[in-house]
């Protein structure tokens, strides 16, 4: 199976988005579904950015992998979100395979990333990549409910091109120093 991604749009100030993170939190750290997810708070000028990626309806709206699914409001249950992932990581996709290594010096607080994309498709591969650096507890809090892995910025968030049967390396540093290196977390 492959895993899924998700991307919550959500307030600091929602009164009813807590209980969808809350949800999310539990299915993610049961560890028996298949993904990852960001929480994209409207707060934060650079996430709000890409929420209007989306064209938002409400708060909170869950996007499963890119939009293949939507989830809206807060009476989105817990089975919601099971039959979703499940659907979304049966989906077939192309064979690309994406390795991810990242590195903090302790020295310079400098985050080194290394991207390694291989296309083993029999056509080229034409996309979008996007490197999400997040909290993995937020340092903001919605109505007394933390929030789990808040988007701070993109460490990669470009086109890219792969030939058939071919890969493509990417390299990127950010500057940390404001950071804490054991409350981050990159998908």
């Amino acid at each position: 199976s492959r895993f899924v991604f998700i991307e919550l749009g959500t307030k600091i100030v929602c009164s009813e988005c807590p209980k969808i993170s809350i949800i999310l939190n539990e299915l993610y750290s049961s560890g028996d579904y298949p993904f990852y997810y960001v929480s994209l708070p409207q707060d934060n000028p650079k996430a709000l950015t890409r929420i209007n990626d989306y064209n938002i309806w409400g708060y909170p709206t869950a996007y499963i992998d890119g939009g293949y699914a939507t989830l809206i409001g807060s009476n989105i249950q817990k089975s919601d979100f099971e039959k979703n992932i499940t659907s979304a990581a049966k989906r077939i996709t192309p064979l690309v395979f994406i390795r991810t290594t990242a590195h903090w010096n302790n020295q310079t607080n400098i985050i080194t990333i290394s991207v390694k994309i291989q296309n083993q498709e029999a056509s080229e591969y034409q996309g979008r990549l996007r490197v999400y650096i997040t909290e993995l507890i937020s340092t903001k809090w919605q109505a007394g409910t933390p929030m789990h892995f808040s988007f701070l910025d993109f460490l990669v968030n470009e086109e890219v091109q792969i030939p058939t049967d071919n890969h493509l390396f990417i390299n990127k540093s950010l500057s940390a120093s404001d950071l804490d290196p054991e409350n981050i977390i990159i998908f």
